[in-house]
Parts: structure tokens; sequence; C-alpha cells
């Protein structure tokens, strides 16, 4: 625009964040000189609103450059927020190598050897930082310059993952296995292995389910806090397993290596095995193993047969066949029902209370005897009375208190709750025990036979 004998021309950026005049001459002629205001109007016709600077108008029109752009105006730019982010405290799956040591190391131990990525429940799978929204800013015509907000990092949550209260810790809900699918994490409930257990696995902790596609074999451990299903065999190992234990194969044990069920066992055979099982168990033939049962022991199949070694049960040990026509040794034990220690000791003591006040009620009426012959007062025999008429009471109490003590300790005819049935021959190698009490008999073989213990002896019947 010309100004007196000047041109003024005034220039925004792209992005409107800086305006710049430029003062030219309009003419030859001895210019007038410029001022402020003529400068200020020239920024307003151009509708420059914000970041006008007075004093670099003022040094302008004193002294204005010739052709030359000279900025008048700036705004604010926008601050972008910033992008989300995640950092993951498990590695991912192509990540995870397990740790066999270095050249320097002592030597590998490849049994205990961490195959898989296990986390425990609680424990911080990644945290991330939220994106930030920025800030705007302002042009130089006094407008709003958006502020492009931050992308959110996907959503690392995948099954039994939970966020924690500041909704930025992601943490394993269960105890499990690391699975990943891209940047989403989960935890698997159930480890698989696709074969054995043996060194490519090492020994084998986890507090979920289990799956061996394979056997598990000599010399290795297995804990498992969940089931365990074997499609193949156990060998000579360790096993210990919260839940249950299917083994689609058998058991070739040793008395050297334990099995341990929580929950019922299932197993085609066992051979040689030291089982020790809360719940049932079933099987086709157990030989030569020590079998300790807190549930039922049910033998059917082919074969049906339980032969060699000793067999506790708590609940029933039925079988076509025990022992066999070689006389081989067998034993079989009905377990004595559990005393409640903590329970037999408050009741003792509330018998020895019972007893020390029927012996001072006892004392007390003999003395109110003695005085209500030496005196007719009305009161010493309304004493007597009442702590006469209170004794059967208290009689009574003992009564049931011993009745519930010998009930507790198993003294009654259900101390041994068990029973063997034999659904064919019970031969004569096998010796069956309760506690100290054994079964006496002429060795000869029992058919069809069921064995229990009623009122402190065996009673035989037929099965």
């Amino acid at each position: 625009m010309p100004v007196g004998k000047y041109t003024i021309r005034i220039d925004v950026n792209d992005d409107n964040t800086e305006a710049c005049v430029t003062i030219g001459r309009a003419s030859d002629d001895k210019p007038e000189p410029l001022t402020q205001e003529d400068l200020w109007r020239a920024a307003e016709s151009a509708r420059i609103s914000f970041g006008l600077d007075k004093a670099t108008l003022r040094a302008l029109a004193s002294d204005p450059p010739l052709d030359t752009p000279f900025p008048i105006a700036r705004g604010i730019p926008a601050a972008d927020g910033t992008d989300g982010s995640a950092v993951f405290r498990v590695k991912k799956s192509d990540e995870f190598k397990p740790n066999y040591g270095g050249d320097d190391a002592a030597p590998v131990d490849y049994k205990n050897v961490d195959v898989f990525q296990l986390v425990k429940k609680g424990q911080v799978l990644c945290e991330i930082t939220r994106p930030t929204k920025g800030e705007d800013g302002i042009n130089v015509f006094g407008g709003v310059i958006p502020a492009r907000p931050g992308k959110p990092v996907p959503n690392p949550r995948g099954s039994n993952t939970e966020w924690a209260e500041d909704e930025t810790t992601l943490l394993s809900s269960v105890d499990g296995v690391v699975n990943f699918n891209g940047t989403v994490i989960s935890v698997v409930e159930q480890l698989n292995i696709a074969g054995d257990v043996d060194l490519s696995t090492g020994n084998v902790r986890f507090g979920g389910d289990i799956v061996v596609r394979g056997s598990v074999n000599e010399n290795f451990i297995v804990e498992c806090g969940g089931n365990l299903t074997v499609k193949g065999k156990i060998g000579s190992a360790d096993v210990r397993v919260g839940g249950n234990l299917i083994v689609a194969d058998g058991v070739n044990g040793s008395r050297q290596r334990t099995i341990d069920v929580g929950g019922f066992m299932r197993a085609r055979y066992i051979e040689n095995g030291t089982i020790n099982v809360k719940g049932d168990l079933f099987a086709d033939y157990i030989i030569d193993s020590s079998v300790d049962c807190g549930g039922n022991i049910v033998l059917s199949g082919a074969k049906s047969v339980l032969v060699g070694g000793r067999t506790a049960v708590f609940g029933e040990l039925s079988a076509n066949y025990m022992g066999n026509e070689r006389g081989i040794r067998t034993r079989v034990e009905l377990k004595e029902l559990p005393v409640d220690e903590e329970e037999l000791s408050r009741l003792t003591a509330e018998r020895e209370t019972l007893n020390a006040e029927i012996k001072s009620n006892a004392e007390n009426i003999s003395k109110l005897r003695v005085l209500m012959g030496k005196s007719d007062k009305p009161e010493i025999g309304a004493l007597h009375r009442q702590l006469a008429d209170r004794m059967p009471v208290l009689r009574e109490k003992l009564r049931l208190l011993d009745e519930e003590i010998s009930r507790v300790r198993g003294d009654d005819a259900q101390r041994y709750p068990g029973r063997i049935v034999c659904r064919r021959i019970l031969y004569s190698g096998v010796d069956a025990f309760a506690g100290n009490l054994m079964l006496q008999r002429d060795h000869l073989n029992l058919e069809h036979c069921r064995l229990c213990v009623d009122r402190g002896d065996w009673v035989v019947g037929l099965a």
C-alpha cells in the first residue's frame, strides 16, 4: 500500500506464524518520513492482530530498510503432543532365549534351565506412557493453530492380564506362560510341552495346568500347580501335582522317586511306583508299588490286578485279583480316621474343667449335709438342694463329652472306614492290615470277598 512516497507490503508465511514488512519507494522524490502509525495502519489493513512488535515498528519508521523483508509480528507455534510408548518387562517370543551360561560360567545344569518364560500372578508385564494432547498456538491473525495430539500406544492387554489402579501398568492376573501376538501380551494358564520332558525342556515347574504330549523321562522333575496330563508315560521321575494327574500310558517308577497328587490320578498301569494321592486312583493294574490313597482305588480293565508292594487306602480298594498264584507277598492296608488333635485338645481341657466342677460340687454337698445336722437355717437346705439337683446335669454333660472325645479319637466302630473288595480271587500271599490289626486266616485263597473292620475286628463277607 502507498504511504506518501513509500510503498508498504505485508507478507505472511505459509503457517501464518510470521508477518514481514517490505518498504519501497514510490518515486525518486525525497520521501516524507514514515511514522510508526503508518506501519501500524498497514499491519491492521493486512489484518495482523497478534504478536506485533512495537519496538520494531518504531525502529523501522526512523530508518526504514528499503526493499528488504523485515519481520514485525510473530505468532506462537503449536506444540504437538508426544506419542504414547510402551516398555515391556517381559521378552517377546522371538527374544526369549534360555540362559545356558557363557564360556567362563560353571558347567550348565541343563535340567534346570528355564526354557519357558513363566510369570507369577501380579507380575508386571508392561508399562505404558500415555500420549499428551499438546498446546494450541496463535497465528498473527489471532486465530488458533491446533496442536496435533500424540498417538496412543496400541493396547497391549490380552487374556489373563489386568491394569493396575494407575491404568498404566499391565499385570498378570494368573500364574502362567507369556504369549505375544504382535504387541498384545497374554498369559496362558496351560503349559503345553510338544514332546518329552527331557534335556530339551529341563525340569518343569509351573503354577497352572500342564499338558505333556510325550513322556516324563527318568530323573526329571515336574511340579504342577494345576492338572497334569501326560500323553505318554512317567518314568522314574519326581512328580508333584496340585490338581489331578492323568497318564495316558502308565508309570514305570522306582522307590527313589515319588509321585504326589493333590486330586485324583488315572493311569493305565503302575509298576514299581511310589504314589501318594489324596483323591481317588484309577488304573488297570498295580505291580510292586508303594501306594498311599486318601480316596478309593479302583482297578478295572483287562487285568484288574494288584500284585506285590504295599497299598494303603482310606476308602474302598477294589480289583478282580489281589496277589497271584506264586504267593508274592502283597500288603493291603485300611487307613485310620485322622485325629483332629486341636479339637481333641479342646475337648480334653473341657472335660478336665467339668470334672473339677463335679468334684467341687460333691465336696460342697457333703459339707452342707453336715451343716444341716447342726443348724436349722433354711438357706443351708436350699443351697444343698440346688447343688444336689445340678449333679445329674453335670454327669450327663460328662457322659456326652466322653462320647464326643471317643468319636474324635476314632474309638468307635468306624475307626477304619474303608474296605477291600476282591471280585474274583484274593490269593493267600495277601496280608490285610488295619493299623496293627491283621486279618487272621488259614492262608487259603478267598473268592468274591469283601473285607472290612467292625468294632475292632475283621469281618469277611461276599463281594
